[in-house]
């Protein structure tokens, strides 16, 4: 491909719409990601979908372990034994890391102490070992920031610059990177307005003008580190930019519509990545500038999900470039899901469905996340159809606990979905990922999920709002059209419950909560079959905030098609739990039981009628309802002196 004739999908990286993670938080720019074992499959998931009901358009590939990647050279003799050196870097094979490297001009000459191995030695340095805090590079950052005009008159008095400061070539590499980053800006104009030809590409040329394209990014940087002597490579192929849409296919047919490079450090090849590091271009075509460490010698197996290298049409020759054990070929890369930068960042993982396009035949079909990193603090997603209408009642999503979410698809029709999945993570709202959703039959007796709800389970404070939670679950079947949920507490938290059906309509009169020192009781009627959402809310700083989501499915009407009494805040505070009647309506001039429990009145009242305490909690009286009307049971607090009763449960009399 020759620099400067990229097409209209110059691999712009818009992938940063959200503000990019605080790097002080990392300890190491690199993810050393545990294995993750995927939790059992639960009774939602057997409801949901039997066995996934889906799968993605094709089998997993590997291609993430990192191999000991070899030398130039020997990528060079690869080639009829010819020692080929495809950077042009100055040749650093003879004891480099007992002689400094000198780089004379105008009389002055700079030099910094040697890491880089023997380039002729097969390295024995993994990537996995290559370990990185970007605090450590806040000196060389800051001097490469500092840069003054002075030293930007040529590659060569740049480059002697930014490496006076630098003890290794990891920190030389590093200032190059920060400068680049920094001082470039992506040719928006030029880009969209197809005139990339008439464009400065060239090193030099790019370091006057101080804009261009991924072309002229990697060039810039391949320049400065031949200055210096750092073993460089221009990449070019394709990447999954500005222009690319989940669900395209990339061909070798396609022009390659990227550049990128690779640099040699410690005997391990890394990848460099300044056209994305610098900044993104927005919806608006206009570029915003936002520095990134991501890209500063990203691991392959990272780097793969949005980078593919394909060089002078050489399949071969450009698989050695992927710098994985097991290179992927152009179709996996095609098929493969591109996670965002910040879910790389955070080590979040793509355990059921690694590839773009998800294909739903006739069941659910469910996509587990999960994060190996910071734990979620939120979760939520977007449905639309190829339209853009967003589709409330096609998916769920839930999270079991702050480690693994799960979401589950059950389209209302035939056709291509759009699915973005959402978290926030470290205090930081991400996207993590799109799906394509290609439907090509819907379940049948398809029902309505409840309206999109971010996502079903506890919040990831639900333990410091005083709850256990051991005694939690993000979703229950209901059988017989009645559930009783009973939450342990650890503390006394102020909670309100809100029960809605799958149509979003309010079903609070069919709800009751109760409460004491050690656990919140919610009972519920669900009068149809289908879906229901209940929210718990808890008070925090005077507000009452989203602590836990339930779904319920219900798959039997309840025979008890009653409201419950009519409850207050008194009912929960003074701990009441009432045993019976547990219906709204009482009958007309008929003689009815109460009875419920409370450890904080000193007496009660039936409308006017007064009745003292006969034991240390359970009140029991008997009382005549009459021709109708409301019936109000009150009761007087223990802790107050004066005479004002507190009315904890309305009933109605039904003439």
């Amino acid at each position: 491909m020759g620099l400067g004739k990229y097409t209209p999908s110059d691999g712009i990286n818009v992938d940063m719409v959200w503000k990019p993670p605080c790097v002080k938080q990392r300890s190491c720019g690199f993810r050393h990601w545990a294995r993750c074992t995927v939790m059992s499959t639960d009774r939602v998931l057997e409801i949901l979908d039997e066995a996934m009901g889906c799968s993605s358009s094709s089998s997993s590939g590997t291609g993430h372990s990192i191999k000991e990647v070899k030398t130039q050279e020997q990528f060079s003799n690869q080639k009829n034994g010819v020692n080929n050196n495809p950077t042009e870097a100055v040749d650093r094979s003879q004891s480099v890391q007992a002689s400094p490297v000198k780089m004379t001009n105008n009389d002055q000459t700079i030099s910094y102490k040697q890491t880089t191995g023997n380039d002729k030695e097969n390295p024995s340095v993994k990537s996995d070992d290559f370990k990185l805090d970007y605090n450590e590079f806040k000196h060389i950052d800051e001097h490469a920031r500092q840069a003054p005009r002075s030293a930007e008159e040529s590659i060569e008095t740049l480059a002697k610059y930014l490496a006076q400061p630098a003890k290794n070539d990891i920190e030389v590499v590093r200032a190059l990177y920060v400068w680049v980053c920094e001082n470039i800006r992506y040719d928006t104009d030029a880009y969209f307005r197809g005139t990339l030809s008439s464009l400065a590409t060239k090193g030099g040329d790019v370091l006057k003008s101080k804009s261009s394209v991924c072309s002229g990014y990697a060039n810039v940087f391949e320049s400065l580190c031949q200055a210096l002597g750092i073993t460089c490579k221009n990449i070019s192929g394709y990447s999954k930019g500005y222009s690319h849409k989940p669900g395209d296919t990339i061909t070798y047919n396609q022009k390659t519509n990227h550049a990128w490079n690779v640099v040699q450090l410690n005997g391990v090849w890394r990848f460099i990545e300044t056209t994305w590091g610098a900044g993104h271009v927005t919806k608006e075509k206009k570029f915003v500038k936002n520095f990134s460490n991501f890209f500063f010698l990203t691991p392959p197996e990272s780097f793969i999900y949005d980078h593919f290298p394909y060089l002078n049409n050489n399949i071969e020759d450009s698989k050695e470039w992927q710098l994985l054990e097991n290179p992927i070929t152009i179709k996996e890369y095609s098929r493969r899901l591109k996670p965002s930068k910040q879910a790389r960042e955070y080590g979040v993982k793509f355990t059921s469905h690694p590839y773009e396009t998800i294909i739903v035949n006739n069941s659910p079909c469910t996509i587990i996340v999960e994060t190996t990193g910071y734990p979620f603090q939120n979760c939520w997603y977007n449905l639309n159809d190829d339209n853009g209408t967003a589709i409330t009642t096609g998916a769920i999503m839930v999270c079991e606990n702050n480690k693994s979410c799960k979401t589950t698809l059950r389209p209302p029709q035939k056709g291509k979905y759009t699915l973005a999945l959402n978290a926030t993570i470290n205090d930081t709202n991400i996207s993590i990922a799109k799906y394509i959703i290609d439907c090509f039959a819907v379940e049948p007796n398809w029902k309505p999920f409840p309206n999109n709800t971010r996502y079903y389970g506890p919040k990831h404070d639900f333990i410091d709002r005083g709850f256990e939670r051991s005694c939690i679950n993000p979703f229950y079947e209901c059988k017989n059209g009645k559930l009783d949920l009973l939450l342990k507490t650890i503390s006394t938290p102020d909670v309100l419950v809100q029960l809605h059906d799958a149509a979003n309509v309010d079903q609070k009169d069919y709800l009751i909560v109760e409460k004491n020192d050690s656990f919140i009781n919610i009972k519920s009627r669900l009068l149809n079959k289908g879906y229901y959402k209940l929210q718990l809310f808890s008070k925090v700083d005077q507000s009452y905030t989203l602590a836990y989501t339930v779904l319920i499915l219900n798959i039997a009407e309840s025979n008890v098609k009653s409201k419950f009494p009519i409850t207050y805040s008194s009912t929960k505070n003074y701990k009441c739990q009432l045993i019976q009647p547990l219906v709204r309506e009482l009958p007309a001039n008929s003689e009815i039981c109460f009875e419920f429990t409370s450890p904080a009145f000193e007496s009660i009242r039936v409308n006017k009628k007064k009745i003292l305490q006969d034991s240390k909690e359970k009140w029991k009286v008997t009382v005549y309802t009459g021709e109708s009307g409301e019936l109000r049971l009150s009761g007087k607090p223990t802790d107050t002196d004066d005479n004002s009763y507190k009315t904890i449960y309305t009933f109605v009399i039904k003439p």
